[in-house]
Protein backbone atom coordinates (compact mmCIF):
# COMPACT_ATOMS: atom_id res chain seq x y z
CA UNK A 1 0.00 0.00 0.00
CA UNK A 2 1.45 3.34 -1.04
CA UNK A 3 1.10 6.54 0.95
CA UNK A 4 -1.63 7.70 -1.41
CA UNK A 5 -3.75 4.58 -0.90
CA UNK A 6 -3.52 4.77 2.88
CA UNK A 7 -6.53 5.31 5.14
CA UNK A 8 -8.34 8.58 4.49
CA UNK A 9 -7.86 10.91 7.45
CA UNK A 10 -7.00 14.50 8.27
CA UNK A 11 -3.60 13.53 9.69
CA UNK A 12 -2.66 11.52 6.60
CA UNK A 13 -3.86 14.29 4.30
CA UNK A 14 -1.74 16.88 6.08
CA UNK A 15 1.37 14.74 5.53
CA UNK A 16 0.71 14.72 1.78
CA UNK A 17 0.02 18.44 1.31
CA UNK A 18 2.93 20.78 0.64
CA UNK A 19 3.07 24.30 2.13
CA UNK A 20 2.24 26.87 -0.53
CA UNK A 21 0.31 24.36 -2.63
CA UNK A 22 -3.43 23.81 -3.09
CA UNK A 23 -4.92 22.18 0.01
CA UNK A 24 -3.42 24.37 2.70
CA UNK A 25 -4.71 25.90 4.88
CA UNK A 26 -6.91 22.85 5.48
CA UNK A 27 -10.36 22.83 7.13
CA UNK A 28 -11.35 19.18 7.67
CA UNK A 29 -14.79 18.23 9.04
CA UNK A 30 -16.50 15.00 9.94
CA UNK A 31 -19.83 16.56 9.00
CA UNK A 32 -20.92 19.96 7.72
CA UNK A 33 -23.96 21.45 6.03
CA UNK A 34 -22.12 22.60 2.89
CA UNK A 35 -18.40 22.93 2.20
CA UNK A 36 -19.15 25.70 -0.33
CA UNK A 37 -21.11 27.72 2.20
CA UNK A 38 -18.31 27.44 4.77
CA UNK A 39 -15.67 28.28 2.14
CA UNK A 40 -17.57 31.43 1.17
CA UNK A 41 -17.68 32.57 4.80
CA UNK A 42 -13.96 32.20 5.37
CA UNK A 43 -13.08 33.57 1.92
CA UNK A 44 -15.02 36.74 2.78
CA UNK A 45 -12.87 37.00 5.93
CA UNK A 46 -9.68 36.84 3.85
CA UNK A 47 -8.70 33.15 3.86
CA UNK A 48 -5.93 32.76 1.24
CA UNK A 49 -6.01 31.20 -2.18
CA UNK A 50 -5.54 27.44 -2.13
CA UNK A 51 -7.48 26.93 1.11
CA UNK A 52 -9.28 23.57 1.13
CA UNK A 53 -12.54 22.80 2.92
CA UNK A 54 -13.40 19.11 2.98
CA UNK A 55 -15.88 17.02 4.92
CA UNK A 56 -16.62 13.32 5.31
CA UNK A 57 -20.31 14.18 5.08
CA UNK A 58 -22.53 17.05 3.94
CA UNK A 59 -26.05 17.45 5.28
CA UNK A 60 -27.03 20.17 2.81
CA UNK A 61 -24.74 19.72 -0.17
CA UNK A 62 -25.72 21.67 -3.28
CA UNK A 63 -25.33 21.32 -7.02
CA UNK A 64 -26.23 23.72 -9.82
CA UNK A 65 -29.53 25.61 -9.70
CA UNK A 66 -29.88 24.86 -5.97
CA UNK A 67 -30.31 21.10 -6.46
CA UNK A 68 -29.33 18.94 -3.52
CA UNK A 69 -26.20 16.80 -3.69
CA UNK A 70 -26.32 13.50 -1.79
CA UNK A 71 -23.13 13.36 0.32
CA UNK A 72 -23.10 10.29 2.60
CA UNK A 73 -20.19 9.78 5.03
CA UNK A 74 -17.10 7.82 4.10
CA UNK A 75 -18.00 7.11 0.47
CA UNK A 76 -17.02 10.12 -1.61
CA UNK A 77 -15.16 13.39 -1.78
CA UNK A 78 -17.02 16.57 -0.84
CA UNK A 79 -14.72 19.57 -1.02
CA UNK A 80 -14.39 23.26 -1.83
CA UNK A 81 -11.29 25.20 -2.84
CA UNK A 82 -10.82 28.96 -2.51
CA UNK A 83 -9.26 30.74 -5.50
CA UNK A 84 -8.50 34.41 -6.06
CA UNK A 85 -7.86 34.69 -9.81
CA UNK A 86 -6.89 37.94 -11.49
CA UNK A 87 -9.76 37.51 -13.95
CA UNK A 88 -12.62 39.75 -14.90
CA UNK A 89 -16.01 38.32 -13.86
CA UNK A 90 -16.96 37.38 -17.44
CA UNK A 91 -14.06 34.90 -17.50
CA UNK A 92 -15.37 32.99 -14.47
CA UNK A 93 -17.28 30.38 -16.55
CA UNK A 94 -13.94 29.28 -17.99
CA UNK A 95 -12.93 28.19 -14.48
CA UNK A 96 -15.77 25.67 -14.65
CA UNK A 97 -14.20 24.25 -17.81
CA UNK A 98 -10.78 24.16 -16.14
CA UNK A 99 -12.13 22.41 -13.04
CA UNK A 100 -14.03 19.86 -15.16
CA UNK A 101 -10.88 19.01 -17.13
CA UNK A 102 -8.88 18.68 -13.89
CA UNK A 103 -11.42 16.37 -12.23
CA UNK A 104 -11.94 14.22 -15.34
CA UNK A 105 -8.19 14.00 -15.86
CA UNK A 106 -7.55 12.96 -12.25
CA UNK A 107 -10.21 10.25 -12.45
CA UNK A 108 -8.79 8.95 -15.72
CA UNK A 109 -5.27 8.90 -14.32
CA UNK A 110 -6.10 7.09 -11.08
CA UNK A 111 -8.80 4.67 -12.27
CA UNK A 112 -8.28 4.25 -16.02
CA UNK A 113 -11.98 5.00 -16.53
CA UNK A 114 -13.03 7.05 -19.56
CA UNK A 115 -14.47 9.98 -17.65
CA UNK A 116 -16.24 12.44 -19.94
CA UNK A 117 -17.62 15.95 -19.43
CA UNK A 118 -21.26 16.86 -19.86
CA UNK A 119 -21.55 20.60 -20.40
CA UNK A 120 -21.10 22.58 -18.30
CA UNK A 121 -19.91 20.81 -15.17
CA UNK A 122 -20.85 17.13 -14.82
CA UNK A 123 -18.37 14.25 -15.00
CA UNK A 124 -19.97 11.32 -16.81
CA UNK A 125 -18.97 7.66 -16.93
CA UNK A 126 -21.05 5.13 -18.84
CA UNK A 127 -23.70 7.82 -19.44
CA UNK A 128 -24.20 8.37 -15.70
CA UNK A 129 -23.05 11.17 -13.42
CA UNK A 130 -20.07 10.35 -11.21
CA UNK A 131 -19.05 13.86 -10.14
CA UNK A 132 -20.22 17.46 -10.27
CA UNK A 133 -18.70 20.90 -9.96
CA UNK A 134 -20.26 24.06 -8.54
CA UNK A 135 -18.50 27.39 -9.05
CA UNK A 136 -19.58 30.34 -6.89
CA UNK A 137 -17.93 33.74 -6.80
CA UNK A 138 -17.93 37.18 -5.30
CA UNK A 139 -17.04 39.89 -7.75
CA UNK A 140 -17.00 43.62 -8.22
CA UNK A 141 -17.65 45.36 -11.52
CA UNK A 142 -14.13 44.85 -12.81
CA UNK A 143 -12.53 42.02 -10.84
CA UNK A 144 -13.20 38.74 -9.02
CA UNK A 145 -12.81 39.00 -5.25
CA UNK A 146 -12.79 35.24 -4.68
CA UNK A 147 -14.07 32.13 -6.36
CA UNK A 148 -15.15 28.85 -4.75
CA UNK A 149 -14.67 25.60 -6.66
CA UNK A 150 -17.02 23.04 -5.13
CA UNK A 151 -16.44 19.42 -6.16
CA UNK A 152 -18.41 16.30 -5.32
CA UNK A 153 -17.16 12.89 -6.45
CA UNK A 154 -18.98 9.61 -5.88
CA UNK A 155 -15.95 7.44 -5.20
CA UNK A 156 -17.04 4.26 -3.41
CA UNK A 157 -20.79 4.83 -3.25
CA UNK A 158 -22.62 1.55 -3.83
CA UNK A 159 -26.25 2.68 -3.76
CA UNK A 160 -28.20 5.85 -4.45
CA UNK A 161 -31.65 7.17 -3.55
CA UNK A 162 -34.33 5.91 -5.90
CA UNK A 163 -34.91 9.32 -7.48
CA UNK A 164 -31.35 9.48 -8.88
CA UNK A 165 -30.48 5.78 -9.14
CA UNK A 166 -30.88 5.70 -12.92
CA UNK A 167 -28.70 8.79 -13.44
CA UNK A 168 -25.91 8.43 -10.88
CA UNK A 169 -22.89 6.19 -10.60
CA UNK A 170 -19.58 5.96 -8.72
CA UNK A 171 -15.98 5.17 -9.54
CA UNK A 172 -16.39 1.93 -7.59
CA UNK A 173 -19.45 0.84 -9.55
CA UNK A 174 -17.79 1.63 -12.88
CA UNK A 175 -14.43 0.04 -12.10
CA UNK A 176 -15.63 -2.93 -10.07
CA UNK A 177 -13.11 -2.21 -7.32
CA UNK A 178 -12.64 0.05 -4.33
CA UNK A 179 -10.90 3.31 -5.18
CA UNK A 180 -8.61 5.24 -2.84
CA UNK A 181 -10.32 8.51 -1.93
CA UNK A 182 -6.95 9.91 -0.87
CA UNK A 183 -5.38 9.14 -4.23
CA UNK A 184 -8.27 10.75 -6.11
CA UNK A 185 -8.18 13.83 -3.86
CA UNK A 186 -4.44 14.41 -4.21
CA UNK A 187 -4.64 13.88 -7.96
CA UNK A 188 -7.51 16.39 -8.27
CA UNK A 189 -5.68 19.03 -6.21
CA UNK A 190 -2.44 18.60 -8.15
CA UNK A 191 -4.16 18.71 -11.52
CA UNK A 192 -6.21 21.76 -10.53
CA UNK A 193 -3.10 23.57 -9.37
CA UNK A 194 -1.11 22.64 -12.48
CA UNK A 195 -3.79 23.83 -14.91
CA UNK A 196 -4.69 26.91 -12.87
CA UNK A 197 -1.07 28.02 -12.45
CA UNK A 198 -0.36 27.62 -16.15
CA UNK A 199 -3.50 29.54 -17.12
CA UNK A 200 -3.39 32.33 -14.54
CA UNK A 201 -0.07 33.58 -15.88
CA UNK A 202 -1.08 33.94 -19.53
CA UNK A 203 -4.88 33.95 -19.48
CA UNK A 204 -4.87 31.43 -22.34
CA UNK A 205 -7.60 28.82 -21.99
CA UNK A 206 -7.12 27.32 -25.46
CA UNK A 207 -5.39 24.15 -24.28
CA UNK A 208 -8.01 23.71 -21.54
CA UNK A 209 -10.85 24.04 -24.04
CA UNK A 210 -9.16 21.65 -26.48
CA UNK A 211 -9.03 18.97 -23.79
CA UNK A 212 -12.59 19.81 -22.71
CA UNK A 213 -13.81 19.29 -26.28
CA UNK A 214 -11.94 16.00 -26.65
CA UNK A 215 -13.59 14.64 -23.49
CA UNK A 216 -17.01 16.17 -24.14
CA UNK A 217 -19.98 13.81 -24.15
CA UNK A 218 -22.25 16.69 -25.22
CA UNK A 219 -20.82 17.78 -28.57
CA UNK A 220 -22.56 16.05 -31.45
CA UNK A 221 -25.55 14.96 -29.42
CA UNK A 222 -29.16 16.02 -29.59
CA UNK A 223 -30.08 17.72 -26.33
CA UNK A 224 -33.17 18.98 -24.60
CA UNK A 225 -32.65 22.15 -22.57
CA UNK A 226 -34.89 24.17 -20.28
CA UNK A 227 -34.65 27.95 -20.24
CA UNK A 228 -37.05 30.19 -18.32
CA UNK A 229 -39.37 27.22 -17.86
CA UNK A 230 -39.54 26.46 -21.59
CA UNK A 231 -38.12 23.28 -23.12
CA UNK A 232 -36.44 23.26 -26.51
CA UNK A 233 -34.36 20.72 -28.43
CA UNK A 234 -31.14 21.37 -30.31
CA UNK A 235 -27.97 19.81 -31.64
CA UNK A 236 -24.83 20.54 -29.59
CA UNK A 237 -22.17 21.78 -32.01
CA UNK A 238 -19.17 22.97 -30.02
CA UNK A 239 -17.77 24.61 -26.89
CA UNK A 240 -17.15 28.32 -27.47
CA UNK A 241 -14.01 30.27 -26.46
CA UNK A 242 -16.04 31.64 -23.51
CA UNK A 243 -16.93 28.16 -22.26
CA UNK A 244 -20.47 28.34 -23.60
CA UNK A 245 -22.28 25.68 -25.61
CA UNK A 246 -22.86 26.37 -29.31
CA UNK A 247 -26.12 24.83 -30.48
CA UNK A 248 -28.37 24.65 -33.52
CA UNK A 249 -32.06 24.48 -32.70
CA UNK A 250 -34.75 22.68 -34.68
CA UNK A 251 -35.40 25.82 -36.72
CA UNK A 252 -31.75 25.98 -37.82
CA UNK A 253 -30.84 28.93 -35.61
CA UNK A 254 -27.34 28.84 -34.11
CA UNK A 255 -26.73 30.40 -30.70
CA UNK A 256 -24.44 30.22 -27.69
CA UNK A 257 -25.83 28.99 -24.39
CA UNK A 258 -24.32 30.29 -21.15
CA UNK A 259 -24.50 27.87 -18.22
CA UNK A 260 -26.28 30.29 -15.90
CA UNK A 261 -29.26 30.64 -18.24
CA UNK A 262 -29.98 26.90 -18.55
CA UNK A 263 -31.93 25.12 -15.81
CA UNK A 264 -31.66 21.64 -17.27
CA UNK A 265 -29.79 19.81 -19.99
CA UNK A 266 -30.49 16.21 -20.94
CA UNK A 267 -29.46 13.98 -23.80
CA UNK A 268 -32.22 13.11 -26.21
CA UNK A 269 -30.10 10.44 -27.88
CA UNK A 270 -26.63 8.97 -28.01
CA UNK A 271 -24.02 10.21 -30.43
Amino acid sequence: MTELTALFSEDKLRTLLQPGSFGLPLHFFKTIDSTNDYAKKIAARGEPEGTLVISEEQTAGRGRMGRSWISPPGTGLWLSLILRPTFIPSQAPLLTSLAAVAVAGAIRRVTGLSAGIKWPNDIIINDRKAAGILIELSAGERFVKYLIVGIGINVNTEDFPEEIRERATSLHICSGRKISRMEILISVLRELERLYSATIHNGDFNSILERYRSWSVTIGRQITATRSGQEFSALALDITPKGGLLIKDDAGMIEELISGEIQNLIFSSKK
